[in-house]
């Protein structure tokens, strides 16, 4: 099931993560900064695996004790989830305050303001 979610999921959030990337990129090295990114999801993984993968052996291996290496691989695991976690934890506080000081760099420093403006129509009573 979990495979299934990821597989739904991952789509669309990828094409969200290259949106936002290559936002403000001319369009002649669009090609690059799309490259970089995915290059550095794959380096992400691979770090982020192998770092979770170091948790969890640590883990399991101090909490081994003859015949209950069934409930140390599980606390090994549980550490991971929880490093993880925190991850996830910190990358969305990043992305939020990224995204805020993106907005606020974009409004000359005053968030406050609506992201757009539509002009309204004058009528002749208006005029008047």
């Amino acid at each position: 099931m979990t495979t299934l979610s990821a597989t739904v999921a991952s789509p669309p959030a990828a094409v969200s993560i290259i949106n936002a990337a290559t936002r403000g990129v001319p369009r002649s090295d669009a090609g690059v900064a799309a490259g970089l990114v995915n290059t550095m999801q794959r380096i992400g993984s691979a770090v982020g695996l192998a770092v979770l993968t170091a948790v969890a052996t640590a883990r399991t291996r101090a909490l081994a004790v003859p015949g209950h290496q069934v409930s140390a691989v599980v606390g090994g695991f549980d550490r991971a989830f929880l490093v993880a976690a925190g991850f996830a934890a910190a990358a969305s506080l990043l992305s939020l305050a990224t995204a805020r000081s993106r907005r606020a760099g974009a409004l000359g420093g005053r968030a406050d303001l609506p992201v757009a403006s539509v002009p309204t129509a004058r009528t002749h009573a208006d005029a008047a």
